[in-house]
């Protein structure tokens, strides 16, 4: 475990704590206190030449008023088709600010890292809020939706060809089970089940997504004897990590189908978040 200083200043105040967004091809997206200073602060960091870039404002920032008001969710991915960085930001308007109550579809826009600016998308957006941490996988992202808390959760997309949302259709469940997260490996798209059991998350399913993202296949179900928090997602040596309820990681061997206790503490109030990570000589020079 390494202990990495940031070239940017970050607050001491807990709640202005670094945000991940995500890492693609040796670069990390980094926004500090994303809920508390309206999403304002967007990092592209290159780790290893300790070179990095912050983002220009966002197109609507003369909207940002009330934090209490507003909920931003941020993405970041590679383009390949035309060799650019993007990053997408989703803006939500919560009623009397409760998460579970929106009523109006997100204002959305992608940063080009290529042309440095934000442009607006004006697509048909859902009525939908996506979790935290969403999985992308060649050139799309795929995250769980939810409208409210009583609403079954969904599992939505958005690609960047066409820079278009479409709802994916969940695979054919053996048991009744609860959507937990989308989660993206070197290869695939998981979704994780989480089945009920002794009043906690006692099984998970990971259910594999077919080529050109149709159709699942089961592909682990894993015995959670001690619970299931959350989930954090797959490394690079073929295990998946989850945090109990007792906030201590476990770690699946994909292979070897074991699963590790960790006598590592996760608390609640934090966030860990698997990065693939890999080097990368971008320079930000243009």
């Amino acid at each position: 475990m390494h202990t990495i200083q940031t070239p940017f200043p970050v607050s001491p105040d807990p709640k202005f704590s670094l945000n991940f967004v995500g890492s693609c091809h040796g670069l990390l997206c980094l926004a500090p206190g994303l809920e508390h200073n309206l999403g304002k602060d967007v990092y592209i960091w290159n780790l290893i030449i300790r070179k990095y870039k912050k983002l220009p404002l966002s197109r609507y920032s003369d909207m940002f008023l009330d934090e209490k008001l507003m909920l931003f969710r941020l993405w970041f991915g590679f383009h390949e088709p035309t060799n650019d960085y993007k990053v997408v930001r989703l803006i939500y308007f919560i009623k009397n600010g409760y998460l579970g109550s929106v009523d109006v579809a997100p204002l959305v826009e992608v940063y080009s890292l290529r042309s440095d600016s934000w442009k607006i998308v004006r697509n048909d957006v859902p009525l939908l809020v996506s979790q935290n941490v969403v999985a992308f996988h060649k050139g799309v992202f795929y995250w769980r939706g939810f409208k409210g808390i009583l609403i079954r959760p969904c599992m939505m997309s958005f690609n960047l060809d066409d820079e278009m949302f479409s709802e994916i259709e969940q695979p054919l469940l053996d048991s009744p089970c609860s959507l937990l997260a989308v989660k993206g490996s070197s290869d695939s798209v998981f979704s994780v089940y989480s089945k009920l059991y002794g009043g906690h998350n006692g099984v998970l399913e990971l259910w594999k997504m077919g080529e050109n993202g149709r159709g699942w296949m089961k592909a682990y179900t894993i015995e959670c004897n001690r619970g299931v928090g959350w989930t954090i997602g797959f490394t690079r040596s073929n295990k998946f990590l989850y945090v109990t309820l007792e906030e201590r990681l476990i770690s699946f061997d994909l292979e070897s189908l074991k699963t590790e206790f960790h006598d590592v503490e996760i608390p609640f109030n934090r966030f860990a978040i698997d990065v693939n990570y890999m080097e990368s000589l971008l320079l930000f020079d243009h």
